[in-house]
């Protein structure tokens, strides 16, 4: 207590005051008192869950204003590390340039980019996550206001390495032999532990990297296989390089979009979608 009243710029007794008129408002306590100190009630815990999703949602208010733009031909993309979004996007505008519309688009990593639009920094995102994940999704988008729809179903998971490495041989690669060498993948994927979910445990040695360049360095030198998610994740043409499907995978992964539940696609938005569909469809389908 005495700590955040000195972060709190206020005595110790008044802050201790507050939170006890807090506790007597609210009819149940939220600090457990000891001789050595204060730990979180289990009604703390879920207080401040909401406490915090209150105070996200007060500076969200704030970015409604940055959230539109009077250009309804612009874009606004956030999406995990993905050439296929990043492809789809160059090559719509391509097709339908932005004439002199300011676009934003960003990679990152999962969380982030949920919560670029949770924050109303983004109005479209692009995710991947496990297909038995999707009572999760749910029930994040009910608490958070998002709207989730899946665009790709059963994307396979590919090892990328130099085709000088020992495995680039072979014609696929089962999980748990990827488990005996040193592997590189984007830090997001730490997160939620996702080669453990993929059915490899206890790795050899995991480099977790933030960027898609670092990455592509790393793999380029030869010793490190790399795990991308669909297709190979680099946008240049790289004939030291080869990627080989990984066997044994125990769940299948799923591409999804999403958005703030209140806001409404424009137009643009709209064609973008249908268009980003429509190519999905055919790579699917060849």
């Amino acid at each position: 207590i005495s700590h955040a009243a000195s972060n709190l710029h206020v005595s110790q007794p008044n802050l201790s005051a507050q939170v006890k008129h807090l506790e007597s408002s609210l009819g149940y306590r939220i600090f457990e008192r000891s001789n050595t100190g204060v730990c979180l009630t289990e009604q703390g815990k879920l207080f401040l869950d909401s406490a915090r999703i209150i105070v996200s949602e007060l500076e969200n208010i704030k970015n409604v204003p940055h959230f539109f733009t009077d250009d309804e031909n612009n874009l606004s993309i956030a999406c995990v590390f993905s050439v296929v979004i990043l492809n789809r996007y160059l090559h719509f505008r391509h097709l339908y340039p932005a004439n002199n519309s300011n676009d934003l688009f960003k990679e990152t990593g999962l969380r982030d980019c949920i919560d670029e639009l949770v924050k109303k920094k983004y109005r479209l995102g692009f995710i991947y996550d496990f297909e038995d994940h999707w009572e999760k999704l749910r029930e994040m988008g009910q608490r958070y206001l998002l709207d989730f729809e899946m665009l790709v179903s059963d994307i396979p998971i590919l090892a990328i390495m130099s085709k000088d490495h020992p495995l680039a041989r072979l014609e696929s690669v089962p999980i748990q032999t990827l488990a005996h060498t040193p592997l590189v993948a984007f830090e997001y994927l730490r997160d939620d532990d996702w080669l453990a979910q993929m059915g490899m445990q206890s790795p050899r040695e995991v480099l977790y990297v933030h960027d898609r360049g670092g990455v592509l360095e790393i793999i380029t030198y030869g010793y490190h296989v790399g795990i991308s998610i669909g297709t190979p994740f680099y946008n240049v043409e790289n004939n030291a390089l080869v990627s080989i499907p990984i066997t044994g995978i125990r769940k299948t992964v799923n591409q999804y979009w999403a958005k703030p539940s209140s806001y409404r696609l424009s137009h643009t938005e709209e064609q973008f979608l249908r268009f980003i569909k429509k190519a999905d469809l055919s790579a699917h389908n060849a």
